[in-house]
């Protein structure tokens, strides 16, 4: 921990490489033995997390720059190279995609009306939220990789996912949007319509004027 505290500024960003250390480390071992590469990657950012101690925040500004600005992305491209997309045109997977995307909704959309109705006394708002939170790909693309890597999976079912994730991400978020954009119109037309018609125009107390 005291290594880390003295180089967390330097140049050398010793805390970086030795995480990235570790977790080539344990990905490896991972592996070797037999298990899921993900479980390496989990014990890793344990390890780094206690480690890390009261820099465990800025450690973390870190690493996400580095995951999301080079490995994420790398994996999605990576992904879509290897994307089957002529299954996803098979009557298996037609089927199927409409079914993850109303699953989507229900497994991860329905419970934000449910359980945040204090929070948002306004359904739309909730309903908002619900077409947000049901919104999945990332998940869904490291799910379908390790299925199909481990022939747990086939083609189409992991093509459907994908393409039901890619429906999900395109669509909802353009839905909600959409109705936001229709509420504050609504909102704005009835703040206007309740101001009374002789408020337009008023002077100054003291002067001749009328209102």
């Amino acid at each position: 921990m005291r290594v880390i505290a003295r180089s967390m500024h330097t140049s050398a960003q010793l805390p970086i490489r030795l995480t990235v250390l570790l977790i080539g480390g344990l990905v490896f071992l991972s592996a070797d033995i037999g298990l899921d590469a993900v479980l390496g990657a989990f014990a890793a950012g344990v390890i780094v997390s206690l480690a890390a101690g009261r820099d465990r925040v800025e450690l973390d500004h870190k690493l996400e720059g580095i995951a999301f600005g080079v490995f994420i992305p790398v994996f999605f491209v990576a992904t879509g190279v290897s994307f089957d997309l002529p299954s996803l045109g098979t009557r298996e997977a037609l089927w199927r995609l409409p079914l993850f995307v109303a699953m989507f909704l229900l497994v991860r959309g329905a419970p934000a009306l449910a359980f945040y109705r204090q929070v948002l006394p306004s359904l739309n708002d909730r309903i908002d939220l619900a077409l947000m939170t049901s919104t999945q790909l990332p998940l869904v693309v490291a799910i379908t990789a390790i299925g199909l890597a481990t022939h747990r999976m086939h083609p189409y079912t992991a093509s459907a996912l994908i393409g039901a994730g890619m429906v999900s991400v395109l669509l909802f978020p353009m839905i909600a949007e959409a109705q936001r954009s229709r509420g504050r119109s609504r909102s704005g037309d009835q703040a206007t319509g309740d101001l009374p018609a002789g408020d337009a125009e008023v002077e100054p107390a003291g002067s001749a004027a009328r209102v």
